[in-house]
């Protein structure tokens, strides 16, 4: 937490050093022992598990840097960026105070906690439609950090299976069933060309690429779908707009 030293005071605080501790635990600052660092930007960061969100990523969520005043806004941002990611299961800011040559500087740290990298869910489920009778299942498969950088790849299989009981033709048989599998990979950026960076940054933009088949069998017809989707999302400084 940052202590101020008088509410009437309004002399600014400057950033003097960035620190990002990358795969930090709840045991404190003292027990995190870095097996790597590296530098962006003027941000260092340090590792205790190799792999976990490259130093680019981290640069590209962090608007704290060195030199700057400090603010609350950009501080906020710095939160609601790595919240965002959901390899990054939590994210706490603290800012050390100190003199330096009759100017108050503070040291930022920025403590990333890792969750799970690796989500299953399975679902299944009895149907009734007039009478006809059928299951219907899925299961689905989430990396949540694929290439070190916040990546989520989804893979979802889902069937389904019916007993048509009314008149139909023979020569159709009496079964309906559907089968369909979906991937997507989201990436926490935007992919359009000549984009700026401040424009990327400042809208929260994401990407997702999807591809999904489908296979429907009815009495009256037997049918495919292939769908490619390339997604893009993004909000508003004040969260106040969400487009796709």
């Amino acid at each position: 937490q940052l202590s101020l030293r008088d509410s009437m005071q309004i002399e600014p605080y400057y950033i003097r050093n960035v620190t990002v501790y990358s795969g930090y635990d709840s045991f404190g600052r003292r027990n995190f022992r870095p097996v790597d660092s590296a530098n962006y930007e003027d941000v260092k960061i340090l590792y205790n598990r190799a792999g976990f969100l490259r130093p680019k990523m981290i640069g590209y969520n962090t608007y704290i840097r060195p030199k700057q005043r400090y603010s609350e806004y950009i501080t906020n941002r710095t939160y609601d960026n790595f919240s965002s990611l959901g390899v990054v299961q939590r994210t706490t800011i603290v800012y050390d105070e100190l003199m330096q040559n009759d100017t108050a500087m503070l040291d930022c740290n920025i403590f990333l906690t890792s969750g799970n990298l690796h989500g299953l869910q399975a679902g299944l489920d009895g149907t009734n439609k007039a009478g006809d009778l059928g299951v219907a299942g899925n299961i689905s498969y989430t990396h949540y950090n694929l290439f070190n950088g916040g990546e989520v790849l989804n893979v979802k299989l889902r069937g389904s299976y019916e007993m048509m009981t009314g008149n139909v033709d023979s020569i159709g048989g009496r079964n309906y069933y559907s089968v369909g599998l979906e991937t997507s990979l989201m990436f926490p950026q935007v992919h359009i060309p000549f984009l700026g960076q401040n424009t990327r940054r400042n809208l929260n933009m994401t990407t997702t690429y999807s591809v999904a088949f489908d296979i429907q069998k009815r009495p009256e017809y037997l049918r495919n779908f292939f769908n490619l989707g390339w997604r893009f999302n993004w909000v508003n400084r004040r969260k106040t707009i969400s487009h796709t």
